[in-house]
Protein backbone atom coordinates (compact mmCIF):
# COMPACT_ATOMS: atom_id res chain seq x y z
CA UNK A 1 0.00 0.00 0.00
CA UNK A 2 1.44 3.34 -1.09
CA UNK A 3 1.97 6.17 1.41
CA UNK A 4 -0.38 9.17 1.44
CA UNK A 5 0.58 12.51 2.93
CA UNK A 6 -0.87 16.02 2.93
CA UNK A 7 2.18 18.19 2.21
CA UNK A 8 3.00 21.86 1.93
CA UNK A 9 4.57 22.55 -1.44
CA UNK A 10 7.94 23.35 0.16
CA UNK A 11 8.05 19.80 1.62
CA UNK A 12 7.48 18.00 -1.69
CA UNK A 13 10.36 15.66 -2.51
CA UNK A 14 11.49 13.66 -5.52
CA UNK A 15 9.12 10.77 -6.12
CA UNK A 16 6.05 12.51 -4.67
CA UNK A 17 3.00 12.30 -6.91
CA UNK A 18 -0.41 13.96 -6.82
CA UNK A 19 -3.16 11.91 -5.23
CA UNK A 20 -5.83 13.86 -7.14
CA UNK A 21 -6.03 15.96 -10.31
CA UNK A 22 -4.95 19.60 -10.10
CA UNK A 23 -7.08 21.34 -12.70
CA UNK A 24 -6.04 20.60 -16.26
CA UNK A 25 -2.30 20.99 -15.89
CA UNK A 26 -1.42 18.04 -13.63
CA UNK A 27 -3.18 14.71 -13.29
CA UNK A 28 -3.35 12.29 -10.37
CA UNK A 29 -0.35 9.95 -10.24
CA UNK A 30 1.93 12.33 -12.12
CA UNK A 31 5.26 13.09 -10.46
CA UNK A 32 5.38 16.64 -9.11
CA UNK A 33 8.12 18.66 -10.80
CA UNK A 34 9.40 22.19 -10.26
CA UNK A 35 7.10 23.63 -12.94
CA UNK A 36 4.03 22.18 -11.21
CA UNK A 37 5.15 23.63 -7.87
CA UNK A 38 5.49 27.06 -9.49
CA UNK A 39 1.96 26.75 -10.89
CA UNK A 40 0.69 25.83 -7.42
CA UNK A 41 2.34 28.93 -5.99
CA UNK A 42 0.81 31.16 -8.67
CA UNK A 43 -2.66 29.73 -8.01
CA UNK A 44 -2.17 30.19 -4.23
CA UNK A 45 -2.15 26.47 -3.48
CA UNK A 46 -0.09 25.89 -0.35
CA UNK A 47 -0.85 22.21 0.44
CA UNK A 48 -1.57 19.19 -1.75
CA UNK A 49 -2.38 15.51 -1.06
CA UNK A 50 0.52 13.36 -2.30
CA UNK A 51 1.10 9.67 -2.87
CA UNK A 52 4.49 7.97 -2.98
CA UNK A 53 6.12 4.57 -2.63
CA UNK A 54 6.85 3.33 0.88
CA UNK A 55 10.38 2.27 1.77
CA UNK A 56 9.42 -1.40 1.28
CA UNK A 57 7.93 -0.65 -2.13
CA UNK A 58 11.02 1.30 -3.17
CA UNK A 59 13.12 -1.76 -2.33
CA UNK A 60 10.71 -4.00 -4.22
CA UNK A 61 11.01 -1.95 -7.41
CA UNK A 62 14.83 -1.74 -7.33
CA UNK A 63 15.23 -4.91 -9.37
CA UNK A 64 15.54 -3.13 -12.69
CA UNK A 65 11.94 -3.15 -13.81
CA UNK A 66 10.95 -0.13 -15.91
CA UNK A 67 8.94 2.84 -14.73
CA UNK A 68 5.74 1.54 -16.35
CA UNK A 69 5.38 -0.99 -13.54
CA UNK A 70 5.56 1.77 -10.92
CA UNK A 71 3.09 3.90 -12.89
CA UNK A 72 0.69 0.96 -13.04
CA UNK A 73 1.06 0.32 -9.30
CA UNK A 74 0.45 3.98 -8.39
CA UNK A 75 -2.52 4.12 -10.78
CA UNK A 76 -4.15 1.12 -9.07
CA UNK A 77 -3.58 2.67 -5.63
CA UNK A 78 -5.21 5.94 -6.73
CA UNK A 79 -8.22 4.19 -8.30
CA UNK A 80 -8.65 2.10 -5.15
CA UNK A 81 -9.03 5.28 -3.09
CA UNK A 82 -11.54 7.01 -5.31
CA UNK A 83 -15.03 7.06 -3.81
CA UNK A 84 -17.77 5.09 -5.61
CA UNK A 85 -19.41 8.40 -6.61
CA UNK A 86 -16.20 9.89 -8.09
CA UNK A 87 -17.58 10.15 -11.63
CA UNK A 88 -20.68 11.92 -10.36
CA UNK A 89 -18.49 14.25 -8.33
CA UNK A 90 -16.44 15.19 -11.40
CA UNK A 91 -19.59 15.67 -13.52
CA UNK A 92 -20.92 17.93 -10.80
CA UNK A 93 -17.69 19.93 -10.72
CA UNK A 94 -17.69 20.43 -14.50
CA UNK A 95 -21.22 21.85 -14.41
CA UNK A 96 -20.44 24.07 -11.41
CA UNK A 97 -17.38 25.48 -13.18
CA UNK A 98 -19.69 26.65 -15.98
CA UNK A 99 -21.85 28.41 -13.37
CA UNK A 100 -19.13 29.87 -11.14
CA UNK A 101 -17.63 32.27 -13.64
CA UNK A 102 -17.04 36.01 -13.00
CA UNK A 103 -19.90 38.33 -13.92
CA UNK A 104 -20.79 41.99 -13.59
CA UNK A 105 -23.81 44.21 -14.12
CA UNK A 106 -21.97 45.85 -17.04
CA UNK A 107 -22.32 42.60 -19.00
CA UNK A 108 -25.06 42.57 -21.62
CA UNK A 109 -26.69 39.59 -19.94
CA UNK A 110 -28.10 42.00 -17.33
CA UNK A 111 -30.58 43.60 -19.71
CA UNK A 112 -34.21 42.59 -20.11
CA UNK A 113 -35.21 42.03 -23.74
CA UNK A 114 -36.82 45.03 -25.39
CA UNK A 115 -36.08 47.38 -22.51
CA UNK A 116 -33.50 50.05 -21.81
CA UNK A 117 -30.79 48.84 -19.43
CA UNK A 118 -31.47 50.06 -15.88
CA UNK A 119 -29.04 48.05 -13.77
CA UNK A 120 -25.79 49.91 -13.13
CA UNK A 121 -22.40 48.90 -11.79
CA UNK A 122 -22.32 47.27 -8.31
CA UNK A 123 -26.11 47.53 -7.80
CA UNK A 124 -26.20 43.81 -6.94
CA UNK A 125 -24.09 44.59 -3.86
CA UNK A 126 -26.99 46.56 -2.34
CA UNK A 127 -29.19 44.98 0.30
CA UNK A 128 -32.50 46.43 -0.90
CA UNK A 129 -32.61 46.35 -4.68
CA UNK A 130 -35.44 48.56 -6.02
CA UNK A 131 -38.03 46.80 -8.18
CA UNK A 132 -36.95 49.07 -11.08
CA UNK A 133 -33.87 46.88 -11.54
CA UNK A 134 -35.60 43.53 -11.12
CA UNK A 135 -36.20 42.75 -14.84
CA UNK A 136 -32.48 43.22 -15.61
CA UNK A 137 -31.51 41.19 -12.52
CA UNK A 138 -33.83 38.37 -13.59
CA UNK A 139 -32.37 38.41 -17.10
CA UNK A 140 -28.83 38.14 -15.72
CA UNK A 141 -29.83 35.41 -13.28
CA UNK A 142 -31.29 33.28 -16.06
CA UNK A 143 -28.18 33.76 -18.20
CA UNK A 144 -25.81 32.81 -15.37
CA UNK A 145 -28.03 30.03 -14.10
CA UNK A 146 -30.23 28.87 -16.95
CA UNK A 147 -33.11 26.47 -16.22
CA UNK A 148 -31.18 23.81 -18.16
CA UNK A 149 -28.21 24.14 -15.78
CA UNK A 150 -30.51 23.88 -12.78
CA UNK A 151 -32.14 20.77 -14.24
CA UNK A 152 -28.71 19.23 -14.89
CA UNK A 153 -27.65 19.86 -11.29
CA UNK A 154 -30.89 18.29 -10.06
CA UNK A 155 -30.27 15.21 -12.24
CA UNK A 156 -26.80 14.72 -10.70
CA UNK A 157 -28.20 15.22 -7.19
CA UNK A 158 -30.87 12.59 -7.86
CA UNK A 159 -28.14 10.23 -9.06
CA UNK A 160 -26.33 10.75 -5.74
CA UNK A 161 -29.59 10.06 -3.92
CA UNK A 162 -30.16 6.86 -5.89
CA UNK A 163 -26.68 5.57 -5.00
CA UNK A 164 -27.47 5.98 -1.31
CA UNK A 165 -31.06 4.76 -1.50
CA UNK A 166 -30.54 1.07 -0.70
CA UNK A 167 -27.63 1.46 1.72
CA UNK A 168 -28.04 1.13 5.48
CA UNK A 169 -27.09 3.99 7.75
CA UNK A 170 -23.60 4.19 9.20
CA UNK A 171 -23.45 3.30 12.87
CA UNK A 172 -22.14 0.72 15.37
CA UNK A 173 -25.23 -1.44 14.84
CA UNK A 174 -24.62 -1.77 11.10
CA UNK A 175 -20.87 -2.38 11.29
CA UNK A 176 -21.09 -5.93 9.90
CA UNK A 177 -23.38 -5.04 7.00
CA UNK A 178 -21.73 -4.92 3.58
CA UNK A 179 -24.30 -2.56 2.05
CA UNK A 180 -24.08 0.51 4.23
CA UNK A 181 -22.85 4.06 3.90
CA UNK A 182 -19.09 4.42 4.24
CA UNK A 183 -17.12 7.23 5.82
CA UNK A 184 -15.96 9.74 3.25
CA UNK A 185 -12.86 11.87 2.75
CA UNK A 186 -12.90 14.39 -0.09
CA UNK A 187 -9.48 15.50 -1.33
CA UNK A 188 -9.15 18.25 -3.92
CA UNK A 189 -6.52 20.71 -5.14
CA UNK A 190 -8.25 24.08 -5.37
CA UNK A 191 -6.79 26.58 -7.80
CA UNK A 192 -7.46 30.25 -7.19
CA UNK A 193 -7.97 32.66 -10.06
CA UNK A 194 -4.96 34.45 -11.53
CA UNK A 195 -4.86 38.21 -11.97
CA UNK A 196 -2.45 40.42 -13.85
CA UNK A 197 -2.90 43.63 -11.92
CA UNK A 198 -6.69 44.03 -11.91
CA UNK A 199 -7.17 41.95 -15.04
CA UNK A 200 -8.38 38.39 -14.68
CA UNK A 201 -6.17 36.04 -16.71
CA UNK A 202 -7.35 32.64 -15.50
CA UNK A 203 -10.53 31.56 -13.66
CA UNK A 204 -9.77 29.12 -10.84
CA UNK A 205 -11.93 26.25 -9.63
CA UNK A 206 -11.61 26.83 -5.86
CA UNK A 207 -15.20 28.00 -5.31
CA UNK A 208 -16.65 25.24 -7.49
CA UNK A 209 -14.69 22.59 -5.56
CA UNK A 210 -15.79 24.08 -2.25
CA UNK A 211 -19.52 24.01 -2.99
CA UNK A 212 -19.30 20.54 -4.56
CA UNK A 213 -17.49 18.95 -1.61
CA UNK A 214 -19.53 20.83 0.99
CA UNK A 215 -22.71 19.67 -0.74
CA UNK A 216 -21.57 16.04 -0.77
CA UNK A 217 -20.53 16.09 2.89
CA UNK A 218 -23.88 17.64 3.79
CA UNK A 219 -25.91 15.19 1.70
CA UNK A 220 -24.18 12.16 3.17
CA UNK A 221 -24.63 13.41 6.74
CA UNK A 222 -28.30 14.35 6.39
CA UNK A 223 -29.11 11.15 4.46
CA UNK A 224 -27.46 9.07 7.18
CA UNK A 225 -29.44 10.94 9.85
CA UNK A 226 -32.68 10.60 7.87
CA UNK A 227 -32.23 6.83 7.56
CA UNK A 228 -31.90 6.59 11.36
CA UNK A 229 -35.04 8.65 11.87
CA UNK A 230 -37.04 6.57 9.43
CA UNK A 231 -36.16 3.42 11.38
CA UNK A 232 -37.01 5.06 14.70
CA UNK A 233 -40.46 6.12 13.43
CA UNK A 234 -40.01 9.90 13.48
CA UNK A 235 -42.93 11.81 11.88
CA UNK A 236 -42.60 12.94 8.27
CA UNK A 237 -42.45 16.69 7.72
CA UNK A 238 -43.85 18.34 4.60
CA UNK A 239 -44.11 21.85 6.07
CA UNK A 240 -42.88 24.85 4.11
CA UNK A 241 -40.14 26.63 6.04
CA UNK A 242 -40.97 29.93 7.71
CA UNK A 243 -38.15 31.40 9.86
CA UNK A 244 -40.62 33.55 11.85
CA UNK A 245 -43.17 30.88 12.74
CA UNK A 246 -43.53 29.37 16.22
CA UNK A 247 -41.80 25.99 16.24
CA UNK A 248 -41.11 23.12 18.60
CA UNK A 249 -37.36 22.69 18.20
CA UNK A 250 -37.42 19.42 20.18
CA UNK A 251 -39.33 17.55 17.46
CA UNK A 252 -37.24 15.35 15.16
CA UNK A 253 -38.60 14.79 11.67
CA UNK A 254 -37.80 12.56 8.77
CA UNK A 255 -37.67 14.18 5.34
CA UNK A 256 -38.81 13.30 1.87
CA UNK A 257 -35.78 12.52 -0.36
CA UNK A 258 -36.80 15.47 -2.53
CA UNK A 259 -36.43 17.85 0.41
CA UNK A 260 -32.86 16.70 1.00
CA UNK A 261 -32.11 17.06 -2.72
CA UNK A 262 -33.44 20.63 -2.61
CA UNK A 263 -31.13 21.43 0.31
CA UNK A 264 -28.20 19.93 -1.65
CA UNK A 265 -29.05 22.25 -4.56
CA UNK A 266 -29.08 25.26 -2.23
CA UNK A 267 -25.55 24.46 -1.06
CA UNK A 268 -24.36 24.16 -4.65
CA UNK A 269 -25.64 27.67 -5.37
CA UNK A 270 -24.88 29.44 -2.09
CA UNK A 271 -21.55 31.02 -3.16
CA UNK A 272 -22.66 32.38 -6.53
CA UNK A 273 -22.28 35.95 -5.23
CA UNK A 274 -18.54 35.42 -4.74
CA UNK A 275 -18.01 35.51 -8.51
CA UNK A 276 -19.17 39.11 -8.80
CA UNK A 277 -16.21 40.86 -10.41
CA UNK A 278 -15.89 43.40 -7.57
CA UNK A 279 -15.67 40.59 -5.02
CA UNK A 280 -13.76 37.95 -6.96
CA UNK A 281 -10.31 39.63 -6.74
CA UNK A 282 -10.67 39.93 -2.95
CA UNK A 283 -11.66 36.27 -2.68
CA UNK A 284 -8.53 35.29 -4.62
CA UNK A 285 -6.19 37.68 -2.80
CA UNK A 286 -3.37 36.19 -0.78
CA UNK A 287 -3.37 38.84 1.93
CA UNK A 288 -4.87 37.98 5.33
CA UNK A 289 -8.10 39.82 6.18
CA UNK A 290 -7.26 42.09 9.09
CA UNK A 291 -10.30 43.73 10.77
CA UNK A 292 -7.97 46.22 12.53
CA UNK A 293 -6.69 47.57 9.22
CA UNK A 294 -8.90 50.00 7.23
CA UNK A 295 -8.10 48.24 3.95
CA UNK A 296 -8.84 44.88 5.56
CA UNK A 297 -12.17 46.14 6.94
CA UNK A 298 -13.21 47.33 3.48
CA UNK A 299 -12.40 43.93 2.01
CA UNK A 300 -14.36 42.20 4.76
CA UNK A 301 -17.40 44.39 4.10
CA UNK A 302 -17.15 43.68 0.39
CA UNK A 303 -16.97 39.91 0.94
CA UNK A 304 -19.94 40.10 3.30
CA UNK A 305 -21.97 41.82 0.61
CA UNK A 306 -21.53 38.82 -1.67
CA UNK A 307 -24.54 37.48 0.22
CA UNK A 308 -26.63 40.39 -1.11
CA UNK A 309 -25.61 39.41 -4.65
CA UNK A 310 -26.81 35.84 -4.12
CA UNK A 311 -30.10 37.04 -2.63
CA UNK A 312 -30.76 39.45 -5.47
CA UNK A 313 -29.97 36.90 -8.17
CA UNK A 314 -32.19 34.18 -6.71
CA UNK A 315 -35.03 36.35 -5.39
CA UNK A 316 -37.53 35.61 -8.18
CA UNK A 317 -36.36 32.16 -9.24
CA UNK A 318 -39.40 29.87 -9.40
CA UNK A 319 -37.33 26.86 -10.52
CA UNK A 320 -35.45 26.86 -7.19
CA UNK A 321 -37.41 25.54 -4.21
CA UNK A 322 -37.99 27.36 -0.93
CA UNK A 323 -35.64 24.90 0.84
CA UNK A 324 -32.82 25.65 -1.62
CA UNK A 325 -33.39 29.39 -1.28
CA UNK A 326 -33.43 29.03 2.51
CA UNK A 327 -29.87 27.67 2.41
CA UNK A 328 -28.76 30.52 0.15
CA UNK A 329 -30.52 33.27 2.12
CA UNK A 330 -29.58 32.10 5.63
CA UNK A 331 -26.06 30.87 4.91
CA UNK A 332 -24.40 33.36 7.28
CA UNK A 333 -26.96 33.55 10.11
CA UNK A 334 -25.47 31.63 13.02
CA UNK A 335 -27.06 30.35 16.24
CA UNK A 336 -24.72 32.48 18.35
CA UNK A 337 -26.33 35.67 17.04
CA UNK A 338 -23.58 36.64 14.60
CA UNK A 339 -23.73 36.62 10.85
CA UNK A 340 -24.37 38.74 7.80
CA UNK A 341 -26.91 39.97 6.69
CA UNK A 342 -28.83 40.82 8.83
CA UNK A 343 -28.12 40.13 12.48
CA UNK A 344 -30.01 37.14 13.83
CA UNK A 345 -32.99 38.99 15.32
CA UNK A 346 -34.53 35.88 16.86
CA UNK A 347 -35.12 33.87 13.71
CA UNK A 348 -35.44 30.12 13.97
CA UNK A 349 -32.58 28.37 12.14
CA UNK A 350 -33.70 25.18 10.46
CA UNK A 351 -31.55 22.14 11.22
CA UNK A 352 -30.65 21.90 7.52
CA UNK A 353 -29.08 25.36 7.84
CA UNK A 354 -27.35 24.42 11.11
CA UNK A 355 -25.86 21.28 9.54
CA UNK A 356 -24.75 23.35 6.55
CA UNK A 357 -22.85 25.70 8.92
CA UNK A 358 -20.89 22.72 10.25
CA UNK A 359 -19.82 21.20 6.94
CA UNK A 360 -19.13 24.62 5.39
CA UNK A 361 -16.86 25.60 8.29
CA UNK A 362 -14.98 22.27 8.29
CA UNK A 363 -14.34 22.40 4.55
CA UNK A 364 -13.29 26.04 4.53
CA UNK A 365 -10.91 25.64 7.46
CA UNK A 366 -9.22 22.46 6.20
CA UNK A 367 -9.11 23.36 2.48
CA UNK A 368 -9.74 27.11 2.33
CA UNK A 369 -10.90 29.39 -0.42
CA UNK A 370 -10.56 32.56 1.69
CA UNK A 371 -8.02 31.87 4.44
CA UNK A 372 -4.32 31.95 3.62
CA UNK A 373 -3.49 28.43 4.81
CA UNK A 374 -5.43 25.46 6.20
CA UNK A 375 -5.63 24.31 9.78
CA UNK A 376 -4.96 20.77 11.03
CA UNK A 377 -8.05 18.60 10.56
CA UNK A 378 -8.31 17.32 14.12
CA UNK A 379 -7.65 20.78 15.48
CA UNK A 380 -10.64 22.06 13.47
CA UNK A 381 -12.80 19.24 14.84
CA UNK A 382 -11.72 20.00 18.42
CA UNK A 383 -12.48 23.69 17.88
CA UNK A 384 -15.97 22.83 16.60
CA UNK A 385 -16.60 20.57 19.60
CA UNK A 386 -15.50 23.31 21.99
CA UNK A 387 -17.81 25.82 20.28
CA UNK A 388 -20.85 23.53 20.03
CA UNK A 389 -23.90 23.09 22.23
CA UNK A 390 -27.57 22.18 22.26
CA UNK A 391 -29.61 24.43 20.00
CA UNK A 392 -32.39 26.19 21.89
CA UNK A 393 -35.02 28.46 20.43
CA UNK A 394 -37.63 30.61 22.17
CA UNK A 395 -40.18 32.34 20.00
CA UNK A 396 -40.60 35.25 22.40
CA UNK A 397 -37.00 36.44 22.73
CA UNK A 398 -33.52 35.81 21.39
CA UNK A 399 -31.59 33.05 23.18
CA UNK A 400 -27.81 33.04 22.51
CA UNK A 401 -26.50 29.64 21.43
CA UNK A 402 -23.15 28.07 20.69
CA UNK A 403 -21.82 28.52 17.16
CA UNK A 404 -22.51 24.89 16.17
CA UNK A 405 -25.29 22.41 16.97
CA UNK A 406 -23.64 19.60 18.98
CA UNK A 407 -26.11 16.89 17.89
CA UNK A 408 -25.65 17.70 14.21
CA UNK A 409 -21.87 17.95 14.65
CA UNK A 410 -21.86 14.37 15.97
CA UNK A 411 -23.92 13.28 12.96
CA UNK A 412 -21.38 14.89 10.62
CA UNK A 413 -18.48 13.20 12.42
CA UNK A 414 -20.37 9.90 12.07
CA UNK A 415 -19.78 9.93 8.29
CA UNK A 416 -16.46 11.80 8.18
CA UNK A 417 -13.09 10.15 7.54
CA UNK A 418 -10.69 13.05 8.18
CA UNK A 419 -7.73 11.02 6.86
CA UNK A 420 -7.24 8.62 3.96
CA UNK A 421 -6.48 4.97 4.66
CA UNK A 422 -2.68 4.74 4.43
CA UNK A 423 -2.14 8.45 5.11
CA UNK A 424 0.94 9.32 7.16
CA UNK A 425 0.16 11.02 10.48
CA UNK A 426 2.17 12.42 13.37
CA UNK A 427 1.12 11.81 16.98
CA UNK A 428 1.90 14.39 19.66
CA UNK A 429 1.46 14.34 23.42
CA UNK A 430 -1.66 16.26 24.46
CA UNK A 431 -1.24 19.96 23.75
CA UNK A 432 2.49 19.75 22.89
CA UNK A 433 3.28 20.48 19.26
CA UNK A 434 7.01 21.09 19.45
CA UNK A 435 7.92 17.40 18.98
CA UNK A 436 5.93 14.39 17.83
CA UNK A 437 6.23 11.07 19.66
CA UNK A 438 5.12 8.69 16.91
CA UNK A 439 4.94 8.49 13.13
CA UNK A 440 2.18 6.27 11.84
CA UNK A 441 -0.23 5.59 9.02
CA UNK A 442 -4.02 5.35 9.10
CA UNK A 443 -5.01 1.69 9.22
CA UNK A 444 -8.82 1.75 9.37
CA UNK A 445 -11.85 3.32 11.05
CA UNK A 446 -13.98 1.68 13.74
CA UNK A 447 -16.93 3.60 15.24
CA UNK A 448 -15.07 6.88 15.72
CA UNK A 449 -13.86 9.58 13.35
CA UNK A 450 -10.47 9.08 15.02
CA UNK A 451 -8.79 6.35 12.95
CA UNK A 452 -6.94 3.26 14.08
CA UNK A 453 -3.25 4.16 13.63
CA UNK A 454 -0.52 1.75 12.55
CA UNK A 455 2.65 2.88 14.33
CA UNK A 456 5.71 2.99 12.05
CA UNK A 457 8.27 4.77 14.25
CA UNK A 458 8.51 5.40 17.99
CA UNK A 459 10.60 8.58 17.92
CA UNK A 460 11.47 8.33 21.62
CA UNK A 461 13.26 4.99 21.28
CA UNK A 462 13.78 5.12 17.49
CA UNK A 463 12.09 1.71 17.29
CA UNK A 464 10.45 0.85 13.96
CA UNK A 465 7.45 -1.35 13.17
CA UNK A 466 6.05 -2.79 9.98
CA UNK A 467 2.71 -1.48 8.75
CA UNK A 468 -0.07 -3.29 10.63
CA UNK A 469 2.09 -4.83 13.39
CA UNK A 470 1.30 -2.27 16.14
CA UNK A 471 -2.05 -0.44 16.18
CA UNK A 472 -3.15 2.40 18.47
CA UNK A 473 -6.85 2.94 19.19
CA UNK A 474 -6.59 6.45 20.62
CA UNK A 475 -10.18 6.92 21.92
CA UNK A 476 -10.07 3.59 23.76
CA UNK A 477 -6.46 3.85 24.95
CA UNK A 478 -5.61 0.46 23.41
CA UNK A 479 -2.40 -0.84 21.84
CA UNK A 480 -2.88 -3.92 19.65
CA UNK A 481 0.06 -6.14 18.70
CA UNK A 482 -0.79 -7.98 15.48
CA UNK A 483 0.74 -11.02 13.83
CA UNK A 484 -0.42 -12.51 10.52
CA UNK A 485 -3.52 -10.32 10.63
CA UNK A 486 -4.60 -11.44 14.12
CA UNK A 487 -4.39 -9.55 17.40
CA UNK A 488 -2.01 -11.50 19.68
CA UNK A 489 -1.80 -8.96 22.50
CA UNK A 490 -3.94 -6.05 23.73
CA UNK A 491 -2.59 -3.54 26.26
CA UNK A 492 -4.63 -0.77 27.90
CA UNK A 493 -2.63 2.46 28.37
CA UNK A 494 -4.35 5.67 29.45
CA UNK A 495 -1.59 7.88 28.02
CA UNK A 496 -2.60 6.76 24.51
CA UNK A 497 -5.90 8.61 25.01
CA UNK A 498 -3.90 11.83 25.40
CA UNK A 499 -2.20 11.51 21.99
CA UNK A 500 -3.33 13.98 19.34
CA UNK A 501 -3.00 14.00 15.58
CA UNK A 502 -1.67 17.22 14.07
CA UNK A 503 -1.03 17.78 10.40
CA UNK A 504 2.63 18.64 10.01
CA UNK A 505 3.50 22.26 9.15
CA UNK A 506 -0.08 23.49 9.06
CA UNK A 507 -1.12 26.99 10.11
CA UNK A 508 1.44 27.68 12.87
CA UNK A 509 -0.86 30.00 14.81
CA UNK A 510 -3.21 27.24 15.93
CA UNK A 511 -6.96 27.39 15.58
CA UNK A 512 -7.42 28.45 19.20
CA UNK A 513 -6.27 31.90 18.01
CA UNK A 514 -8.64 31.87 15.03
CA UNK A 515 -11.16 34.70 14.85
CA UNK A 516 -13.87 34.74 12.19
CA UNK A 517 -13.50 38.32 11.03
CA UNK A 518 -16.08 37.76 8.27
CA UNK A 519 -19.09 36.42 10.11
CA UNK A 520 -18.03 35.48 13.64
CA UNK A 521 -17.77 36.94 17.10
CA UNK A 522 -15.45 39.78 16.09
CA UNK A 523 -18.43 41.33 14.34
CA UNK A 524 -20.05 43.91 16.63
CA UNK A 525 -23.63 43.07 17.59
CA UNK A 526 -26.33 45.72 17.39
CA UNK A 527 -27.34 47.62 20.54
CA UNK A 528 -30.76 46.01 20.41
CA UNK A 529 -29.31 42.51 20.43
CA UNK A 530 -26.75 43.37 23.12
CA UNK A 531 -29.55 44.43 25.48
CA UNK A 532 -31.39 41.16 24.88
CA UNK A 533 -28.27 39.10 25.64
Amino acid sequence: MASIEFKSIDRIRQGDRLLVDAGVFSKAGREIDEKTIQLFAKHKVSYVPTISLTYEEQEKFKDGRDGAVIEDFIGREIRKRRPPFDRLRLRLLDKLKSIYIPFHESHGIFQAKGKKKQLTRDKLLEGNLPSLYQPDTDAGSESLLSPNKVDFLIEIIKAFSKQLENLSYLGPETRRLKKRLNRINLNSVRLHSLFSGERLTNVGDAVAWHVADTGIYFFYAITNLNKKRILSGCPLTVARFDPDQAVDEKTEFQYYPGTLCDAFLGILLHRIGDLHESIHPVLSAKAVLDPDDPVGRNKIRLLQRSDYVTRNLLRNRRDISSIARMICLMQHEYPDGTGFPPLNANRYLHELVRLFHIVDFYDEMTNPIILKSPFSRFEVIDYMKTNSGEYQYTHGRFVPNARFDRMLLEEFLQILAPYEIGEKVYLYAGGKRNEHYFVGRVFSYLDSHTPLISILVDERSNKKYRYGDLLFNIPGGDAYFVKNGKIVRNIKMDWIKELQIYDLSMNPGGISEYGDSLFGKQRVLSRKLKKVI
